[in-house]
């Protein structure tokens, strides 16, 4: 019995051991574990912190490509206020001198008109003489084409006189103070104006909500915005296919004020909506568009601290939509608040 002792103590000495170890290995995994938890638990936080980050840099490079626009825009705007300030001056003079021929030729047919009525009066040699020089200078023609002449460029002036007034609102700042008016007000304006040049082949639609609050705004600027963007979208339209739709809409969304224009037209490429509201960028034929009607809508929008938003697809139409802030009625100065006449 006594031999077995030494066996039974090297046993108990044995399953101490082991029962420690185990107890070790045991506490070790579970240090192991937390470690690896609080590993797990600070790489889901770098991988937040690496996400905010990400975000943030979306953002500052969002923003610095808005303030490089702007800045651009500014700069363009300067110099284009300065180019239609020298072009109007002359090309008032112009337009007046060739108003004033027109009157002048007119003065010259009648004086011919009399001439061919005194014919019969005129001896027969002279009046031979006279009918022979007036086919070699080929006046019967002159007469006709001098006057198609005067009127295309009469039409040609009107349309520098038109690239002239986008120049100038390009720049323009609104020379009163904002006031509160009514947006619908503004919109119908804009399809009064707008309507009668393009209701041939085009049919202009609104839905406005009603109801609409008060805006802290320069309305004569709006109104300009919502003339380019329907002139815009009418002339998207080809004339060849069938009657095109252009709709305008109102409605509040949150704290902004919400118009959308859309059209069922020609649509824009990719790399259009990229250029789409650069100064003299345009996507129509030459002689249908001066490249600034939208330049100065995003220049006014930014004005109204507003955003303009376009989304497109080729020959499926477009829609752009303006997103401006509402002001607050008591945030509003006493002289603001009364009706707009």
């Amino acid at each position: 019995m006594t031999d077995a002792n030494p066996y039974k103590a090297a046993y108990e000495r044995e399953r101490e051991a082991r029962k420690s170890a185990e107890v070790a290995l045991e506490k070790k995994s579970m240090e192991i574990f937390t470690a690896l938890q609080l590993l797990r638990n600070q790489t889901d936080e770098l991988r937040v912190q690496k996400n905010d980050i990400d975000e943030r840099n979306q953002q500052l490079h969002a923003t610095q490509l808005q303030l490089f626009q702007s800045e651009k825009m500014a700069s363009l705007g300067l110099m284009a206020a300065g180019v239609a300030h020298e072009i109007n001056n002359p090309l008032s003079f112009i337009k007046s001198n060739f108003e004033t021929l027109r009157g002048y030729i007119g003065h010259y047919d009648s004086l011919l008109a009399l001439y061919q009525q005194a014919d019969p009066l005129i001896p027969e040699a002279v009046r031979m003489t006279l009918r022979d020089t007036r086919q070699s200078l080929e006046i019967d023609f002159i007469q006709r084409d001098l006057a198609m002449l005067l009127t295309e460029s009469v039409v040609g002036m009107d349309r520098i006189v038109e690239i002239v007034n986008h120049l100038q609102a390009y720049n323009r700042r609104e020379y009163a103070e904002k006031t509160l008016a009514q947006i619908n007000q503004s919109i119908e304006t804009a399809i009064k104006m707008t309507k009668p040049k393009y209701q041939h082949r085009v049919e202009f639609r609104s839905h406005l909500a009603e109801d609409l609050p008060e805006l802290l705004c320069y309305p004569n600027n709006l109104t300009q915005v919502f003339i380019n963007l329907l002139i815009n979208a009418a002339q998207a339209i080809d004339v060849g296919s069938r009657k095109g739709t252009v709709s305008i809409r109102s409605s509040v969304a949150a704290d902004h004020l919400i118009v959308s224009v859309t059209d069922n037209g020609q649509g824009l490429s990719e790399e259009a909506k990229d250029k789409i509201f650069d100064p003299f960028y345009t996507t129509k034929a030459i002689g249908d568009g001066t490249g600034l009607g939208l330049s100065v809508v995003y220049n006014i929008m930014q004005a109204h601290n507003g955003t303009i938003g376009v989304d497109s697809e080729q020959d499926k139409g477009s829609i752009f939509t303006l997103r401006i802030p509402l002001k607050a009625p008591e945030d509003v100065s006493p002289a603001l608040k009364r009706p707009i006449s």
